[in-house]
């Protein structure tokens, strides 16, 4: 292979170049992002007063997860400890729903008193 040659293939496989900056980019963020931290939205408020609508906040969504996860895990020791892997398997679903109502529960008291 010739010297030209390989110049060129090593040419062929360099990557293009970069485009020039923009000079203002556009600002990208939802609106659904939510509020600063510490403040709240009327969304928030809403979810928190009247219920009914799914919440933002990563808080209360992480205490209904460790509901149903503590729930699952409560009533499929409790199937496995009673039956078989089926009844095991039904306890854990059932366990889940009810971890999730009393997590719900939980959060529809505190959010009331929530400023």
């Amino acid at each position: 292979m010739s010297n030209s040659s390989q110049q060129t293939n090593e040419a062929s496989n360099a990557p293009p170049p970069m485009p020039p900056p923009v000079a203002n980019p556009i600002d990208y963020r939802s609106p659904n992002l939510g509020s600063v931290q510490g403040q709240s939205t009327a969304y928030e408020h809403v979810a928190d007063k009247v219920g009914m609508v799914p919440s933002l906040r990563g808080s209360d969504n992480l205490i209904s997860l460790l509901g149903l996860v503590i729930g699952g895990a409560i009533g499929g020791t409790a199937g496995m400890v009673i039956g078989a892997l089926p009844v095991a398997i039904g306890g854990g679903v059932v366990g889940g729903f009810a971890g999730v109502i009393l997590a719900g529960l939980y959060l529809g008291i505190r959010n009331l008193f929530r400023k």
